[in-house]
């Protein structure tokens, strides 16, 4: 599965476990426009163009234009697009603009130390009362990986290694993510709060469309990371591995044992499923 129909896939199953795409408690019908931070394929956009009025301003913006939709629209409304560097300061046209500004797994692929200055300048974007909210799932929060089935941890602990997510500065916003509704008010938000709906993958997945959307993008994680020939073993090397809960999890080093690995977590989703907690953080510029 190409890159942008995975992103497309993973926003429906996070909209879907949420009972829809925006959570914050904005007055839908007086909503004059909205930004997707960290836009991508405008997915998000594309979900909520048809809750706001026709005259809401849909604005996206990412660091680069390579996933934005051609042509830009959704419900038959123009998409403003626009490529920005979050981690520096916002366009004066952007300022104090927004009702709701979404930031769907963007933080996450951005460098910690660049966090405060991000959030800081999606503060300054939002009208004074307006939310923001902040998706992000990470399969290693301790708490989270201490609940899961004893076979989706072999999933999880060999994924996490081969995405790296056991290196420092991927694990100290594995930390964060959790602690969003204490960090984001010493940066000028208000009213942080933070909800967990568990994104439900395999056996546990009711709606059968949304199952099979969530396997081609669990597996299809894996094989691209087989594709790209991650954890290739030469011999007398060390093996791609980590611990977790003291259990050493091997990336597999060749195609054979991608294959094996695969079909391993396959059965796996079918067996017992996967539930994996989304959180939901919701903010509030003030409004003075």
């Amino acid at each position: 599965m190409s890159s942008p129909a995975k992103l497309i896939n993973q926003g429906i199953i996070m909209s879907a476990a949420m009972g829809g795409p925006i959570r914050a408690p904005i007055a839908l019908d007086k909503t004059t426009a909205v930004l997707d931070a960290g836009t991508g394929t405008a997915g998000w956009l594309s979900e909520v163009a048809a809750l706001l009025p026709a005259t809401a301003e849909l604005h996206g913006v990412d660091i680069t234009d390579a996933r934005f939709p051609q042509p830009a629209q959704a419900e038959g409304r123009p998409l403003l697009l626009d490529i920005v560097d979050l981690t520096a300061p916002l366009p004066e046209r952007y300022h104090a603009k927004f009702d709701l500004i979404n930031a769907r797994h963007v933080l996450p692929w951005l460098p910690y130390s660049k966090w405060d200055d991000v959030y800081r300048n999606l503060l300054t974007a939002l009208k004074p009362g307006g939310y923001i909210q902040v998706l992000d799932t990470r399969m290693t929060i301790a708490e989270d990986f201490a609940q899961y089935h004893p076979k989706m941890k072999k999933y999880v602990g060999t994924m996490a290694k081969a995405f790296g997510l056991d290196a420092e500065e991927p694990a100290t916003m594995g930390r964060l993510i959790p602690n969003l509704p204490a960090y984001l008010p010493t940066l000028g938000f208000t009213d942080a709060t933070q909800t967990i709906y568990p994104l439900f993958y395999g056996k546990l997945q009711p709606d059968p469309a949304t199952r099979e959307a969530g396997m081609m993008q669990m597996l299809g994680a894996a094989r691209g990371f087989q594709t790209r020939g991650v954890g290739a073993a030469t011999e007398g090397a060390e093996r791609l591995s980590t611990i977790m809960e003291g259990v050493t999890y091997v990336v597999p080093g060749n195609n054979d044992e991608w294959e094996a690995f695969i079909e391993e977590s396959r059965n796996s989703f079918e067996e017992v499923g996967w539930a994996l907690p989304l959180r939901v953080t919701i903010a509030q510029r003030p409004l003075q």
